[in-house]
């Protein structure tokens, strides 16, 4: 499965992730992120309830008094420590109603990532167990990243005022997702992270591009990065969308796979002049379709061959 961490984990910008342990209780929560993890469990329970041992961390967190200061958020796929992770009750470590009933408690809360950790090589595998529905009791929030091959109950359906960045890769979400984007409500959200391989790109396929990101409940939207798309259909759907002028920069990466004759979609896209920046590092996008992109305006980023 995962390569495991180093324990106190840093990320990106020196950020400081710890496990959890109620032992030991909830420390500096204003300069340390913390995560839910069994890592530090076994032999404490036996594997056969992984779920319902896990759930008895993250309600020892929520329950703790400085809760409340708390600003950064793991709650990391349990189902590795099961015996047998295909053949598992998922409600034993079902994170939503502990959640929903603790949620306004963490009033300080900005950031919460749920899933694989540290989820920066894509939905390769695990579950990623959503509480969507509790997060519009957490006005404070501000990044939500969301990562596992499968996934549910992921976003809050209504929308939510302050969120501003949204990662959301999941290879095979269970419900779904982008009915929240195209109904719900989100007027600060300025970043969204899609992994746009076979279910996700399907979907956008089938709603449009303007649809699910150029309607009034994303106002603020200036950045759109698509990962994993394995299919040209996504790019001509892209390409045909006309409601993305307000977008600033998008990126498509994670497709080696997505070659010049895929991607020379963009060319014609209606929107493409707006863009500032069209970053396709990570794709299989040649310098000649670069040079065929900056000549309608933005910047166009590739990978260079040696």
């Amino acid at each position: 499965m995962s390569d495991a961490p180093t324990w106190p984990w840093r990320g990106a910008g020196d950020e400081l992730v710890d496990l959890y342990d109620p032992e030991a209780g909830l420390r500096a929560p204003e300069r340390v992120a913390w995560a839910v993890s069994l890592e530090l469990i076994p032999p404490r329970h036996e594997l056969e309830e992984a779920g319902a041992g896990w759930l008895e961390i993250l309600a020892a967190l929520l329950r703790e008094r400085a809760v409340g200061r708390l600003r950064s958020l793991f709650l990391i796929d349990w189902s590795e420590f099961a015996l047998d992770p295909c053949d598992i009750a998922f409600e034993d470590g079902d994170p939503l109603r502990v959640f929903a009933h603790h949620a306004g408690r963490l009033r300080a809360l900005e950031r919460l990532q749920i899933g694989l950790f540290p989820g920066d090589r894509g939905p390769l595998w695990g579950f990623c167990q959503g509480v969507g529905p509790a997060l519009p009791e957490i006005p404070t929030l501000r990044r939500l990243h969301l990562c596992g091959e499968r996934g549910w109950e992921l976003l809050p359906k209504a929308g939510h005022p302050r969120l501003e960045a949204l990662v959301l890769h999941v290879a095979e979400p269970d419900d779904e997702p982008l009915d929240a984007l195209e109904e719900g409500s989100f007027p600060a959200l300025r970043s969204v992270d899609l992994w746009a391989g076979a279910v996700l790109g399907e979907m956008l396929c089938e709603r449009s591009f303007d649809a699910v990101l150029a309607g009034s409940g994303l106002p603020a939207l200036t950045s759109l990065c698509l990962r994993g798309i394995d299919d040209a259909a996504v790019i001509d759907a892209l390409a045909a969308a006309e409601g993305l002028g307000r977008l600033r920069e998008v990126r498509i990466t994670d497709a080696p796979e997505l070659g010049d004759e895929a991607l020379e979609a963009l060319c014609d896209a209606a929107w493409i002049g707006e863009l500032a920046r069209v970053d396709l590092r990570g794709s299989g996008a040649s310098e000649a379709l670069a040079r065929a992109l900056a000549a309608r305006g933005p910047e166009v980023l590739v990978d260079r061959v040696a």
